[in-house]
């Protein structure tokens, strides 16, 4: 894939590196991975080095646990189609382009206009597991798209509050940026993380 510049909501994303450098997580030996949603846990370098000096940061017997990191397009409009047929259930009332919307801005980035920071290999989603891998209650499951999904929940109990407060902190702590509306995502780099840290710049376009 070349090198390409483009403006998208007034941020300026292109991809420095040709061909762009991802690298297996798995191949770090540092994390623990669950394979319920994906398979393939590439992301780019500088985006996986700062998530392993983060879990450094995690209080004792905490560690990371990542459910997806690269997603291909396929799988983008796999999720995208799940939220609308959600949506469509419960606001029958709502017009395409108003579910449209809400779906994008709040749950799934839009796979026919600029796609997600895990297509561009700047996203993961991640939880908080044990030092033997019991995943930790957080208030909902990883990609439960709901009420309680948005990271500052009131609805979600004491223990799960710290807990997502101790993900984020970790995390934010070297750059990667949280998504407000999903607790569990997080990114660097990408037109999200330009959006949410009011840059102009974006480091990393769409892989696929």
């Amino acid at each position: 894939m070349s090198s390409f510049d483009q403006v998208v909501n007034g941020i300026h994303v292109y991809e420095s590196e040709d061909p762009p450098a991802l690298v297996d997580m798995k191949a770090t030996g540092a994390f623990l991975f669950c394979q319920k949603y994906a398979n393939d846990f590439r992301l780019r370098t500088e985006v996986c080095d700062r998530i392993l000096r983060a879990q450094k940061k995690l209080p004792e017997g905490y560690r990371f646990l990542l459910y997806e990191a690269f997603r291909p397009r396929t799988r983008q409009i796999e999720l995208w189609d799940n939220v609308l047929a959600q949506l469509r259930r419960t606001h029958p009332d709502w017009t395409d382009a108003q579910r449209v919307a809400e779906a994008d801005a709040k749950f799934v980035a839009n796979p026919y206009s600029f796609g997600s920071g895990h297509q561009a290999g700047a996203a993961v989603d991640i939880t908080l597991c044990s030092d033997t891998g019991r995943e930790f209650s957080m208030g909902t499951d990883v990609q439960e798209f709901g009420p309680r999904t948005v990271t500052d929940c009131a609805d979600i109990g004491i223990e799960e509050t710290r807990r997502r407060n101790i993900l984020r902190s970790a995390l934010e702590s070297e750059g990667v940026i949280n998504f407000p509306g999903e607790w569990w995502h997080f990114c660097y780099g990408d037109r999200l993380w330009a959006e949410i840290t009011k840059r102009e710049n974006a480091f990393f376009a769409p892989l696929d």
